[in-house]
């Protein structure tokens, strides 16, 4: 006879939906964008132009409220023969990733997502980056144990913003913060760390990040060593790195 005894030890320590965190690897050409005569592709953005994306680094792992480990699925090939199906395995597919960010009076996190958007496709023009690798970074999502150990860490490549949200804005909501969803598409992601399978060497160090100063020039979102790829540049590292 089967007793709650035997489903507490198969259940061991549970997985909590609230212990995790995210971050963003922004491409580098966020950094260059710095003003609305950016050549065409940033002539007349306005209000995002200088949204710096360490500021946004600096709080995405604090004020993302709500995630989600990444979904996938393999779509099916029917194979008809003579009344009956049979099955293959078809093509792997990512869906869209997305999350729910809280706003600050700084906008911190929205200005620099908007600058990803408007860089990709000018909100105004004919215009925008052509090259993928120029505007794709990295997400990397992390689920934590109620210590903020890392348990597994999942990394989106080739990411970038499909589409952010609207605010609601209410005259009878006080005492309510404003939040956003965004999402992201991406090409594909891999578990770059599992501490039951010791997989992919180290996770990444979200709360190194502290050192940032805002008012560092060259800082490079893309800095994390020892791993590098075709999206966002290199990806691993314990800590963040800075240049110039």
């Amino acid at each position: 006879m089967t007793t709650i005894m035997d489903f507490a030890a198969a259940l061991s320590a549970s997985a909590r939906a609230n212990q995790f965190a995210v971050n963003i690897i922004f491409p580098r050409i966020l950094n260059s964008v710095t003003s609305r005569d950016y050549g065409s592709v940033n002539a007349g953005i306005t209000g995002s132009y200088g949204a710096r994306p360490e500021t946004a680094t600096h709080v995405v792992k604090y004020l993302t409220h709500r995630a989600s480990i990444p979904q996938f699925r393999t779509s099916d090939i029917e194979v008809n023969y003579r009344g009956r199906k049979v099955h293959e395995a078809g093509e792997k597919e990512f869906e869209q990733w997305t999350c729910n960010v809280y706003n600050d009076e700084g906008f911190r996190i929205r200005r620099v997502l908007e600058k990803w958007d408007n860089v990709i496709h000018h909100p105004s023009v004919i215009a925008g980056l052509t090259m993928p690798s120029a505007y794709k970074g990295q997400v990397i999502i992390q689920q934590l144990d109620r210590n903020n150990s890392i348990l597994r860490e999942y990394t989106l490549y080739g990411a970038y913003v499909a589409s952010i949200g609207q605010i609601d804005l209410d005259f009878s909501t006080g005492s309510e913060i404003e939040t956003y969803e965004v999402s992201f598409v991406y090409d594909y992601f891999e578990v770059t760390y599992d501490r039951n399978a010791s997989t992919g060497g180290a996770p990444h160090n979200f709360y190194e990040s502290e050192k940032i100063n805002d008012t560092l020039e060259g800082y490079d979102t893309a800095g994390f060593s020892t791993r590098s790829n075709a999206y966002g540049g290199n990806s691993r590292s314990g800590s963040v790195e800075f240049s110039g």
